[in-house]
């Protein structure tokens, strides 16, 4: 049911998903690409490049049709592994009372956006400053 990819296995174990390697993972790719680098004159500006349009991307975030998997019981899978995270994310992700219940109601696709969408500027971050440690080798 579960692609390799989706599901890792440890020993035998399920390794629980980890959406900060996954979003970062998905920045890299999407900057390897589609991005020219040339078009950007510091790593900063494509940072902020990213910031602007990341967020709404679901290649990245699953903003933009509200699911990164389109699969609701594997992002279940992933949401109940990383309960801590949500928490995190839900409370400061900016959400109000009201957007946390929202979200919350709105079902695991949700959930997963939401967390995807609180780690993306960290990732876009740390994507971005290896870009600069490449150019200063």
């Amino acid at each position: 049911m579960y692609s390799n990819n989706e599901i890792k296995m440890n020993n035998g174990q399920f390794k629980d998903y980890d959406y900060e390697m996954a979003v970062y993972n998905d920045v890299l790719n999407y900057v390897k690409e589609e991005i020219d680098r040339s078009q950007f004159a510091s790593s900063q500006d494509l940072a902020d490049y990213l910031k602007q349009i990341l967020r709404d991307c679901d290649d990245v975030t699953g903003r933009g049709s509200h699911s990164y998997t389109c699969n609701s019981e594997l992002s279940r899978l992933w949401v109940s592994q990383n309960f801590e995270l949500l928490a995190e994310a839900l409370d400061n992700g900016g959400y109000s009372l009201n957007g946390v219940l929202d979200t919350i109601y709105s079902g695991a696709d949700a959930l997963d956006v939401a967390i995807r969408c609180y780690l993306l500027d960290d990732a876009i971050d740390l994507v971005c400053s290896e870009d600069i440690e490449d150019e200063r080798r």
